[in-house]
């Protein structure tokens, strides 16, 4: 028959390891997962992760890699990760799911990432259908603003939503004529005599991308972490725009971030259909009642004057860039 005495000597041994362990886990650094999808604008977060910025700064960061934009929101929507990079109007399409939201600061523009292309130079009419990747506030914004250049609005057409590489398809089989699609996808339809009507750089900052997460999760995080976060994210990008660090950039572009990399030339076209802030921009769009705050306000009127706006959208309770703005001044 076992030993009464040293069954609890064992017992209490291991409830001794137990305590050991809790308190060496209190004192563990927290993990902060940072959530990204396989597109260039969030390629500095790769960046900051391979050159270990942020472990060099003392702050663990993990860079959770997602396909596509419904994995991307979903892992917000649910808590799988802490923050996430992604555009501003698709932060703003979480918002208005029902999931609160803070933005922490603009870090960049997609400014080719998606192309409005079509079979005729002339552009769409009223009441034609327009494919789109996603209806969410970034393209439809985009789209919105190339319209308003022919003299048109999102309200005068019908919007259709199909996965990038079918939109594609549909045109070369004639089912469309006219798209919003990203790149790479893009390219093959202009390979194919499509006419390229409009990039979000001929409407410079209507696509900007930010870091935000939700509300609940932002406020757990204790601001010191957040600014060191925004520090390695800078780091990183201030590395990528030095010239002399191109080729090591590219790499860790098509082994990291890019799930369809193609060849060098496709590479060097994805990767210049994005603008990453520098320092100076970076202070100057997240002023305290900046650009960040104008471009959310933008997308609520134009969600609303299509009557697409489900939820009303308190712009300056959603911005907080002070742990940006500290960041800059590191």
């Amino acid at each position: 028959m076992p030993s009464l005495v040293g069954g609890s000597l064992r017992l209490a041994f291991l409830l001794l390891l137990a305590v050991a362990g809790f308190a060496a886990g209190d004192d563990a650094p927290r993990q902060y997962r940072l959530g990204v999808s396989p597109a260039v604008p969030w390629s500095p977060a790769h960046v900051a992760a391979a050159l270990t910025r942020w472990r060099d700064l003392g702050v663990a960061v993990r860079v959770v890699d997602h396909i596509g934009e419904e994995e991307h929101r979903s892992a917000v929507t649910h808590r799988l990760v802490d923050l996430a990079i992604d555009r501003v109007g698709g932060l703003i399409a979480l918002q208005q799911s029902g999931v609160p939201m803070t933005l922490l600061g603009e870090v960049g523009w997609s400014a080719d990432q998606e192309r409005f292309v079509g079979r005729d130079s002339a552009g769409p009419g009223r009441a034609a259908s327009i494919g789109v990747s996603s209806d969410d506030p970034a393209v439809l914004g985009f789209l919105d603003g190339a319209l308003r250049r022919r003299g048109l609005t999102l309200a005068d057409v019908a919007v259709d939503v199909l996965k990038p590489q079918d939109l594609a398809g549909h045109y070369i089989q004639g089912r469309l004529d006219w798209l919003v699609c990203p790149e790479p996808f893009a390219s093959d339809v202009l390979a194919r005599g499509a006419h390229l009507l409009a990039t979000p750089s001929d409407l410079p900052g209507c696509m900007p991308i930010a870091c935000g997460g939700r509300a609940d999760v932002v406020a757990a995080i204790p601001r010191a972490d957040l600014v060191l976060i925004f520090v390695g994210w800078i780091q990183a990008t201030r590395w990528m725009a030095d010239p002399a660090n191109a080729k090591a950039g590219r790499s860790i572009l098509v082994d990291r971030t890019l799930v369809d990399p193609r060849d060098a030339a496709a590479v060097a076209a994805i990767t210049r259909a994005v603008a990453d802030h520098d320092a100076p921009t970076l202070a100057e769009r997240n002023r305290p009642e900046g650009a960040l705050l104008q471009s959310v306000l933008r997308t609520a009127a134009l969600l609303a004057e299509s009557k697409r706006l489900v939820r009303p959208i308190d712009a300056a309770a959603m911005i907080d860039t002070s742990a940006l703005r500290e960041a800059l001044g590191r």
